[in-house]
């Protein structure tokens, strides 16, 4: 996507939702993206003001919400990185060593 461009684009359409990343990122990367983007749907986060911005020519009644933003700093980007997060760590089994113990006690899940 480029210098300064959003990490992941999502953009949601009448018939699906779709997720974009810099196919130049690393696996766990892009399954980071993903998961963010994903958080955004699952929080029914909307675009805002920066949607016009962003895509001018494009119909806003066709795309029902596109979001794309580069950084983590209002409220709603840091519930999707969080959620992200969450989801990212869910069902990762717990270890039974002195580290896994150890992140355990932290709140960590070792992967």
């Amino acid at each position: 996507m480029g210098s300064g461009a959003p990490c992941g684009l999502w953009l949601a359409l009448p018939a699906a939702d779709y997720v974009f990343y810099d196919p130049g990122t690393t696996p766990l990367h892009a399954e980071h993206i993903v998961l963010h983007e994903i958080a955004h749907i699952l929080c029914e986060h909307s675009a805002g003001p920066a949607f016009s911005h962003l895509f001018p020519d494009l119909d806003p009644e066709l795309v029902v919400r596109a979001l794309g933003r580069s950084g983590h700093t209002t409220a709603d980007e840091r519930e999707a990185e969080m959620l992200a997060s969450m989801i990212r760590t869910a069902g990762v089994p717990e270890r039974d060593d002195p580290l896994g113990r150890f992140a355990t006690a932290l709140g960590a899940h070792p992967l």
